[in-house]
């Protein structure tokens, strides 16, 4: 069973697109909790509606990104795992073709998909048909200094347990935990498939980091190559 954790924060005009992303899945066996952080606006209005029985819904007050996606992994049962913005969409097999790729290669610890990128066109989507994602194509070292694995992944429930268990940073604890995670020797894999879109606006963690992205990414570098170049030391990871 595959575990998905959706924090929400604020996002209300979003919700309801991104969690019928996930209920659309053509993969139909997962648990889905949605964990509401204090949202100021609609959105416990719009998850308090959400009948279907997959669905668990947690309130807690504001914490931020990774308290909430704490909560999300401490009550989560699966085997395989992801998390999903609550701005963001699933496109309808994602789920299908992570799960087959993890079944089919135990050796497999993390899967991440091509997506497009949404850019906010007032008030409608407009996908870029340009975006690059040479980027995107597995390199352990090379990713310290340019991450991009997307926002559609699944990884298996012990490597998240192996890497540390809990996410720590704020605001990318996206690239916190994936730094942990090929520390503690998780093989990733890369999908060239497009399975999803992410959005941009300026309410969203991309619009957030224009102002702030190169302190946090600096800072969260310099970590991730200390602790890996340690552990190279070590032995623990082959460069």
């Amino acid at each position: 069973m595959i575990s998905i954790i959706m924090p929400a924060y604020n996002y209300a005009r979003y919700l309801q697109e991104s969690i019928d992303g996930i209920l659309n899945q053509t993969y139909q066996n997962f648990e889905f909790i949605i964990v509401d952080d204090g949202s100021t606006d609609n959105t416990w209005e719009i998850l308090k509606e959400q009948i279907d029985p997959r669905i668990k819904i947690i309130h807690k007050d504001n914490g931020g990104c990774g308290s909430a996606l704490n909560v999300g992994f401490s009550l989560a049962v699966g085997e395989y795992e992801t998390w999903f913005a609550a701005d963001n969409k699933m496109y309808p097999n994602a789920l299908k073709e992570m799960a087959i790729i993890l079944d089919a290669n135990p050796e497999i610890d993390f899967v991440y998909c091509c997506c497009d990128e949404a850019i906010m066109k007032e008030n409608r989507i407009e996908l870029r048909e340009d975006y690059n994602t040479d980027g995107m194509i597995w390199n352990p070292m090379g990713f310290y200094d340019r991450f991009n694995i997307g926002v559609v992944w699944l990884w298996r429930k012990e490597l998240r347990i192996k890497a540390g268990e809990k996410y720590i940073e704020e605001p990318c604890e996206d690239y916190d935990m994936a730094t942990r995670m090929i520390e503690a020797d998780g093989k990733f894999y890369y999908n060239k498939n497009r399975l999803g879109w992410y959005r941009v606006h300026d309410e969203g963690l991309q619009g957030k980091l224009k102002k702030d992205q190169p302190t946090y990414i600096k800072d969260l570098t310099i970590k991730a190559k200390k602790r890996r170049d340690e552990k190279i030391k070590e032995g623990l990871i082959i460069k």
